[in-house]
Order: C-alpha cells, then structure tokens, then sequence
C-alpha cells in the first residue's frame, strides 16, 4: 500500500500522523502558581506573559511572605489558634494549671514534655521548664546560683513542694550520673577499699586507688626497662 507523504514541514509532526504521543506542545506554561503566593504584576516576563511577583499579607503593616487565605504564616497560626490575628495576652498560671494533674503526692505534668521526660512550656521568649514555671508562680523566684533538685526523683512532677533550690553540684552528686555513681563508690574496681591510706584526692577532686596506682606504675616500668633492653641488644 502506498504512503502519503505528509504536508507538515519537515521535522514537525502532526496529530494525525504521530498520534497523541507525537503532539508537540507549543503553547507556554502557565505562569500562575498561587500555591508559591505568586501574583500578576503589571509588568511582562521575557515570554510575553504577566510577570510574576511575591504576594504578601494583606494584615495591615505587614509585608511578610503569603502563606495562606490571604496571611502569613504569623497571622495564619493566629486566628487558626485563638480566632483572631491579634496577639492575646499570655497566662502563665491558666497555662500551668491546665496541664497540671494534681495529687496527693506529685503533681504530673500532662503538657509537652522534653526527651528526657520533663515537662516544658514555650513562651514567644523561647522555652522553659514545668516545674522551674510551678516553682516561680507559687514560691518565688530561684535564688541566684542555685537549681532546682527534684527530691522525689520523678521528671514529670512539677509540685513545687517536692523542689528544693541546691547548688549545681549538690544537684549532680544527688543524681544518677557518673559523677554521683563514683562518689558513691567506697571500693575501687579491683576490690581495694576507697579510704584511709589508700585513697588519693586528685586536685581536681577525683578519687583513685593508691594501690592500683603503684600497680600501674611497676608495669609500667618493667615494660620500658624490657623494652631498653632489647634494644641494647
């Protein structure tokens, strides 16, 4: 059977010959992308089409960045939150109140709560710790220098009752760290008893055993006379 050549100009194909996979796409892409905040500008792009500037919010004497509905994302969050784009007055007490399950003993915190388990507060100012916020609204302030020492041993109670204000160093060797588990210790790892004269204070206030140190220190030397002495050899 014969072909028909076709009457396109050469290297241009039609819909009829190439079907819908062969459709060359000559008009341009459209340059509306509301979900960037993008907007017509009275000015022309390159291609001929409205340029494209930022949108910003319309709240009055705000240039931020459109985020949805006509805000940014500051405005946005707002009246998503409390129903209106101004700011409403913070309460520290209703916060930690809400949050707060009182009992006979601790006082469980049921708000947001850190890796660790305590729980925490965000103010605009930045982050603060439950139970720092319970003992600051129903005490007072935390004397200069001194940290709160949780007495019950529980991270999630915020019962100012059960914090007691201790140097920082009290607080650690109150702990389970590293350093409360040593100075705990009243035996070295060999067995030898941590006091009397057996017991050296470093200056920098650890402790170690005498007799592992001398131990220690006779290897030590019988290493490097056998090593001077292979190499006299």
């Amino acid at each position: 059977m014969k072909l028909l050549k076709s009457d396109s100009p050469k290297g241009q194909k039609t819909p009829e010959s190439s079907g819908i996979h062969g459709i060359i796409r000559t008009a341009p892409k459209s340059a509306c992308n509301t979900r960037q905040g993008l907007t017509r500008s009275s000015g022309t792009s390159r291609e001929g089409l409205p340029a494209m500037v930022p949108r910003t919010c319309t709240i009055a004497q705000c240039e931020n960045k459109y985020f949805s509905r006509g805000m940014c994302q500051k405005h946005y969050s707002r009246v998503r939150r409390n129903g209106s784009t101004e700011t409403i007055p913070i309460d520290p007490m209703s916060i930690f109140l809400r949050h707060t399950e009182k009992t006979d003993g601790c006082w469980i915190w049921n708000g947001y709560r850190s890796p660790e388990g305590r729980g925490v507060v965000n103010f605009t100012s930045g982050k603060v710790f439950a139970y720092r916020l319970g003992y600051e609204l129903l005490v007072g302030p935390i004397p200069e220098g001194l940290t709160l020492d949780h007495l019950c041993v529980n991270p999630r109670c915020v019962n100012p009752a059960h914090m007691e204000p201790v140097p920082a160093g009290v607080n650690s060797l109150r702990g389970s760290g590293p350093a409360a588990q040593n100075k705990r210790k009243t035996h070295c790892h060999k067995g030898h008893p941590l006091s009397g004269d057996n017991l050296y204070n470093k200056p920098g206030g650890s402790r170690q055993c005498r007799r592992c140190i001398n131990e220690r220190a006779r290897l030590w030397r019988a290493a490097a006379k056998a090593q001077a002495t292979k190499e006299t050899e």
